[in-house]
């Protein structure tokens, strides 16, 4: 059974201020991970966020296991080297990550100091991954 989604929202966060220039003026139509799926950038903004040790976070991917956290696990690649023009993309290093599905947010606690997060302009708590 294959599974799609209608009109999904993507809410990126990132720490380098300095990738800010590609999404106020993006050279070509970005494209979301392995698919040919365009997106479409609506509002890029700087936000403040601060780190917190536990939260209730949803709709996201966290590393697994994860106490307080349940869902579909999923072996996924940390990071994609695409250091070589001209040649398809390798991946990085495999892992495993839970789905958390929007619907059913999960109470975490116990993440590496600075990967969850509280957004100071919704009072959200996100997860933010960092490679080591």
């Amino acid at each position: 059974m294959n599974q799609f989604h209608i009109c999904p929202r993507l809410d990126l966060y990132l720490d380098n201020t300095g990738f800010r220039q590609f999404f106020d003026k993006p050279c070509n139509p970005p494209c979301l991970g392995r698919s040919q799926d365009v997106a479409w950038i609506k509002r890029p903004r700087e936000i403040e966020a601060a780190p917190v040790q536990q939260g209730e976070i949803r709709g996201t991917l966290v590393p697994f296991p994860q106490n307080g956290a349940s869902g579909q696990i999923l072996v996924l690649p940390d990071y994609f080297n695409n250091n070589h023009k001209g040649y398809t993309r390798t991946i990085g290093k495999l892992n495993r990550y839970l789905a958390i599905k929007w619907e059913t947010p999960a109470k975490v606690e116990g993440v590496r100091d600075g990967e969850l997060l509280s957004l100071s302009t919704t009072g959200e708590t996100v997860y933010m991954h960092q490679l080591q």
